[in-house]
């Protein structure tokens, strides 16, 4: 299962989403910091929908995801698809 979002993903932001990225990297002492922007986990995307009120109190918002085992793998692109949506606002 693809766990993190790749390179690619991440040069798919604007400038001013990985600006805004970087500010909530940056304010979250929580992770290790190798690098200027991070190859978001899902646990990560989760937590930034989350901090960012995109998901309601049933967890649904603008994320669909996948329900069936076969479709598990889009998990991640399916996060980042709404992460890029709330950066880009």
């Amino acid at each position: 299962m693809k766990q993190h979002i790749t390179v690619k993903q991440l040069n798919e932001l604007s400038e001013k989403g990985k600006k805004r990225l970087r500010k909530w990297w940056d304010k979250d002492e929580q992770y290790v910091k190798h690098y200027p922007l991070p190859l978001l986990s899902i646990g990560q995307m989760i937590e930034f929908l989350v901090k960012n009120d995109a998901f309601d109190d049933n967890w649904q918002g603008s994320v669909i995801l996948p329900c069936r085992f076969d479709e598990i793998n889009k998990l991640c692109d399916a996060l980042f698809s709404a992460v890029k949506e709330v950066l880009e606002k």
